[in-house]
């Protein structure tokens, strides 16, 4: 897993792709992680992470059962840096 500084994304939720053989990014504020299996790793995180600890109101978006794509919703902005204002799975460009 690669973690790198990433600028801030703006809350939104892009719309669910179901093609597993595309790569995925989890965006989640300053951070960038990229790994084989994104989606199981983007629930636990988004469950662990962004639902439990920062959001009022969550979206995920899930497509045959699988999440493919997810936003975090109705979170806090004046969170410290190591906070989490948003959270967002999206498939890296090709």
């Amino acid at each position: 897993m690669k973690l790198s500084t990433a600028a801030i994304f703006s809350m939104a939720v892009v719309p669910a792709l179901a093609d597993d053989t595309k790569d995925y990014i989890l965006t989640c504020s300053r951070g960038m992680y990229r790994e084989g299996d994104a989606q199981t790793y983007f629930s636990n995180f988004f469950t662990n992470t962004c639902y439990d600890s920062y959001c009022e109101d969550v979206v995920i978006p899930v497509v045959d059962n699988s999440i493919v794509s997810g936003g975090c919703t109705g979170c806090p902005l004046d969170l410290n840096l190591n906070g989490i204002p948003n959270c967002l799975l999206i498939p890296l460009p090709s």
